[in-house]
């Protein structure tokens, strides 16, 4: 007796490297690119669930409207100095704290999903477009700036941060739905300035920079006492 043995339309074989072109279901295609963006973007509504995350300049104002958060990188150092000793031996004599670094990625789909406006449920079409271009712009204008920002997450919130650093991958697998921009911040320390308005004596004012000033001729009150003291 013969079975016929039923043949598939579609092979199941992944598309990868070396593999021949075959010819492939398009909605499974389709679904599977889908089912990937929804996870993505769900697990980032989830991220946003569990408390605030953000980065706010001293206003309270996002670093960009259609941002979210994906991720934090931070490292904290000290540093100790040594002096060599006899014997091989060294000395450690001063520990200094230096500035905290933190990379943070962010994300911007260009859509309503998030409550951003938008376009579409996956970030095509021309208004996505143009929000993810002002979310580089509004990054890129935060990089050339002096501002400080402060980065907020549920453990703890960074303050005093400039940011230094941006970058971000654009593929044809990668950024089209979902563009992931990494951005660096160094911690910037304000320190204030002793100022004596109106010191005892002359000797305890601060020296003041004038800029560029042409020499003269010192008056004979100014020249009295050098020639007192026996320089001609």
């Amino acid at each position: 007796m013969v079975i016929s043995v039923p043949k598939p339309a579609f092979p199941d074989v992944p598309n990868a490297l070396g593999v021949p072109a075959m010819i492939r279901n398009p909605v499974a295609v389709a679904e599977t690119e889908a089912s990937v963006i929804a996870g993505d973007l769900i697990e980032t509504l989830i991220l946003d669930q569990h408390g605030p995350w953000g980065i706010y300049d001293k206003t309270g104002k996002k670093i960009a409207a259609s941002q979210y958060f994906l991720g934090l990188d931070f490292s904290k150092e000290y540093r100790v100095s040594d002096a060599p000793m006899e014997q091989g031996a060294f000395q450690s004599y001063n520990k200094v704290e230096t500035p905290f670094l933190a990379r943070v990625t962010l994300a911007c789909d260009g859509t309503g999903f998030f409550g951003f406006g938008g376009s579409s449920a996956f970030g095509f079409g021309s208004t996505a477009g143009e929000t993810r271009q002002a979310f580089l712009a509004a990054i890129a204008a935060a990089v050339s700036s002096t501002d400080v920002f402060s980065i907020v997450t549920p453990d703890a919130t960074y303050v005093n941060s400039n940011l230094v650093h941006y970058d971000y991958t654009r593929t044809h697998r990668q950024g089209v739905s979902l563009l992931a921009v990494t951005v660096g911040f160094q911690e910037i320390r304000t320190g204030a300035i002793r100022r004596f308005a109106h010191p005892q004596t002359p000797d305890g004012a601060e020296t003041t920079n004038t800029g560029l000033v042409q020499a003269q001729t010192p008056t004979s009150a100014q020249a009295a006492p050098a020639s007192t003291a026996g320089v001609n």
